[in-house]
């Protein structure tokens, strides 16, 4: 397993890495994950932003579920 982070919370819970992520993390190749501290998260296949999820051949919104077709 990797190296634990020295300081991981700094007093009243505030995140002070800019993003956790895993070693393989990488948004060109869609692989890994990540959560950034502007509240973005990536989950290949799986990306949680602003009120949507998306799928790799699906979107969950506030103005729906759509699915798509290769």
């Amino acid at each position: 397993m990797g190296q634990p982070f020295p300081e991981q919370v700094a007093p009243g819970g505030v995140l002070i890495f800019p993003q956790i992520q895993s070693p393989n993390f990488s948004i060109a190749a869609q692989t890994g994950w990540a959560i950034m501290s502007n509240g973005d998260a990536y989950f290949f296949d799986l990306v949680l932003n602003g009120g949507t999820i998306i799928g790799p051949d699906w979107v969950l919104n506030p103005s729906g579920f759509f699915m798509y077709g290769n």
